[in-house]
């Protein structure tokens, strides 16, 4: 870059024209990559449209569902072909908080984005700065530290939500580095899944049974401070055990239960039954698990993107509906623990996709641990940082995409069957190390296809 200035486009505004942003996105990909000597096939180009059409990141999963509908044969390797693509081409950036893609404003530039990402919209602005870039990397220098890769992400509100959130504070200065300060003197503590972090609950060596049957044998589980932990299992598999035992509501024949000091605790449960016929409004329902005022209940709808529905009937809602007002519910006391019961039940895939897109920022605004019970890994796998295979005991844990791959997963639940659970983790084009991490993707050859690899 010619100068230290910083450079950024403003958060869009309501009447925003995102077909301009696309026409220009891919205006400008056609060009560098034509320069380069880069083919930009059709796939490639849409995966890059549907990125572009908001300024909102975009997981894999999300683009998969939106190019079947258009693309007949769609699969997960063809996403991710086209991810890998695009990120070396500087397209693409991956926001590693979210695990999900936005475009980028400065292609074509060797330089780091540092991105600021509204908790409450969701929507994520790029910042270029010289003078952030040379303090990373001085800072790193000064202790002997070789930077090899850099990812800034700043959590907080947008100028169009901090309005809306009514926060009071001076009036925001056009430039984005007050913005930037202003971001971090109000956001909450960072997701801190990346990194050790305080222990907010850990189940060690718990034993379970009823009636001589031993439901749980021997399972250790933790949660840390801004960690997204995800049990999965068949049923019966003493799931549900678990989580009264990490909630204090069962207490284990052996083993031991540790509860950091002072834990607050938000529970979401699997199903609500409620008498259709009773007038229940959600802010009245929102205040029966305890005291809370109008403003802090709309609030909370407003976060999980449901402020309609303050004075709708409990009985009228639709399954979406209900799952965000049950998540409302598990906000209002400010937990530094979330406990989630299959938290999309009765959801459509693309509502599924949406809601775990909303736990993830929760995550990122409160800095809190979540638990979360589910079948859909093929959904949360792009939202959880580790998955615990349980069947009455532990069968496997680790990162998604090692435990999608372990014999002990497929034995559970059937080669066909995990197949169909972890859509993104068989028969893809990439590999993962033992730790499930994605490597570098190998060169493609003139057919735009990625070389043949073996899995084994």
């Amino acid at each position: 870059m010619s100068d230290n200035t910083p450079r950024h486009n403003a958060f869009p505004q309501i009447d925003h024209d995102h077909g301009i942003c696309v026409e220009t996105a891919l205006a400008r990909a056609e060009k560098l990559c034509r320069e380069r000597g880069a083919r930009l096939t059709e796939t490639r180009r849409h995966v890059l449209e549907l990125i572009w059409r908001s300024h909102e990141p975009v997981g894999a999963y999300t683009l998969l569902e939106s190019l079947s509908r258009t693309k007949r044969r769609a699969a997960a390797p063809t996403v991710y072909r086209a991810l890998d693509f695009l990120m070396t081409q500087g397209l693409i950036h991956r926001i590693e908080s979210l695990k999900a893609y936005v475009g980028c404003d400065y292609p074509g530039e060797i330089a780091h984005g540092s991105f600021l990402l509204c908790t409450s919209c969701g929507q994520a602005l790029e910042l270029m700065d010289d003078h952030l870039d040379a303090a990373v990397e001085e800072g790193a220098l000064s202790v002997g530290f070789s930077v090899a890769e850099r990812t800034v992400e700043l959590a907080g509100l947008c100028p169009r939500c901090r309005l809306a959130s009514g926060e009071a504070g001076k009036e925001t200065a056009p430039g984005v580095a007050t913005r930037a300060e202003e971001t971090l003197e109000k956001t909450p503590a960072p997701s801190t899944a990346q990194t050790p972090s305080r222990l907010l609950v850990e189940a060690d060596e718990v034993v379970v049974g009823f009636a001589g049957n031993k439901v749980l044998d021997g399972v250790s589980l933790a949660v840390r401070e801004g960690e997204i932990v995800t049990l999965i299992g068949p049923n019966g598999a003493g799931k549900t055990t678990l989580v009264r035992v990490i909630l204090g509501l069962q207490q284990p024949s052996r083993g031991s239960v540790f509860r950091a000091p002072g834990l607050r605790l938000g529970y979401m449960p699997q199903r609500l039954d409620l008498d259709r016929t009773l007038p229940l409004p959600v802010a009245y329902f929102l205040t029966l698990g305890g005291a809370a005022s109008r403003d802090a209940i709309a609030r909370v709808l407003g976060e999980v993107g449901a402020p309609q529905l303050l004075d709708r009937p409990m009985a009228g809602l639709s399954g979406g509906e209900l799952r965000r007002v049950l998540l409302a519910r598990a906000l209002l006391r400010d937990p530094d623990l979330l406990v989630l019961d299959e938290p999309a039940q009765g959801v459509d895939v693309v509502g599924q996709a949406d809601l775990y897109r909303l736990i993830s920022r929760v995550r990122i605004r409160h800095g809190c641990g979540v638990l979360m019970v589910s079948h859909d890994l093929h959904v949360v796998m792009s939202a959880t940082d580790r998955v615990l295979c349980l069947n009455n005991h532990v069968c496997c844990s680790g990162h998604p995409e090692a435990v999608s791959r372990h014999p002990e997963y497929l034995a559970l639940f059937g080669p066909q069957v995990a197949g169909d659970m972890a859509v993104y983790t068989h028969h893809h084009d990439h590999s993962h190390d033992m730790h499930g991490d994605v490597l570098p993707p190998q060169p493609e050859n003139n057919t735009g296809d990625a070389p043949p690899h073996d899995h084994g």
